[in-house]
């Protein structure tokens, strides 16, 4: 983690330090900050709602949550980088890699127990659309 950190600081410091160069430093806080604290925490919330929300009941509450999202390349984009639309797999085995969760669905897909707790969605839109507001898509 510290590790991370380091990198995305010296990434963020490089930016800024550019932008200082330029002559417009506070180019920073409106093309970086001002996005991440308005889109990228309306997405995040959002995101968290989808994988979260509790809609059906399997019987054990924390199992009636899990669901994973099959997204298409914008969604994966926009809410699921490094494959958090594979939420379920995510919970079941925690320690997994991001880039194994794809493959680790598609070998738990075939299991009739999977099945039966896990609810596979056909993107986060789509599960707002149908779910949330009762349309059909």
């Amino acid at each position: 983690v510290d590790r991370e950190m380091f990198g995305v600081l010296l990434v963020q410091g490089f930016l800024f330090g550019v932008l200082w160069w330029l002559g417009v430093w506070y180019y920073y806080f409106f093309l970086w900050v001002v996005p991440l604290i308005t889109l990228g925490k309306t997405l995040g919330h959002f995101r968290n709602v989808v994988e979260h929300v509790q809609l059906r009941d399997v019987g054990d509450p924390e199992l009636s949550r899990y669901r994973t999202i099959l997204s298409n390349p914008l969604e994966i984009f926009f809410f699921a980088p490094l494959n958090f639309n594979y939420h379920a797999e995510h919970h079941f085995y925690i320690g997994i890699p991001y880039y194994h969760l794809p493959a680790v669905q598609r070998l738990l897909s075939q299991q009739e127990a999977y099945q039966k707790v896990v609810e596979v969605e056909k993107g986060y839109l789509s599960f707002l659309f149908r779910k949330v507001a009762g349309i059909k898509v």
